[in-house]
């Protein structure tokens, strides 16, 4: 599913808005693939989160270490959001995040390498941007 005015009650019918959902990189698709609860419920270029958790899976990347081969092991958790709930002016910035397995076994600030995110309020996820993730209200 495309970006674009209605993205967000498009992705609502097929998400339940009150359970987490986890959002990660589709590489052989080249966008964000959509899973709530033990199954794929969407694809999509955009989507935005809330109380968001991000999270690495030892095994998983030990694995892709081992094999040089990749495996979905790292996502987002949290809440489907529209982006006007994260457009008010904060007293925190927006920063971009990364996941490299090979660099850091969580996902990084992309201008600090050794300072990890673990959870933010917000995390706005574009698969053109190819700066990262952005994330806001992060500990």
């Amino acid at each position: 599913m495309k970006s674009g005015a209605n993205w967000f009650e498009t992705i609502s019918k097929y998400v339940n808005k009150n359970k987490k959902i986890d959002v990660y990189r589709n590489l052989h698709n080249d966008c964000w693939s959509v899973r709530q609860g033990a199954r794929v419920v969407c694809h999509t270029n955009y989507i935005t989160l809330r109380d968001c958790e991000y999270i690495v899976q030892p095994a998983g990347r030990r694995r892709v270490l081992v094999e040089r081969k990749k495996n979905v092991h790292a996502f987002v958790r949290g809440y489907l959001c529209s982006p006007r709930d994260s457009d008010w002016t904060p007293p925190f910035s927006w920063e971009y995040v990364k996941y490299n397995p090979y660099k850091a076994g969580s996902f990084y600030f992309d201008h600090e390498p050794d300072h990890y995110i673990h959870e933010s309020k917000y995390a706005d996820l574009d698969v053109t941007d190819d700066d990262g993730i952005l994330a806001w209200g992060w500990t």
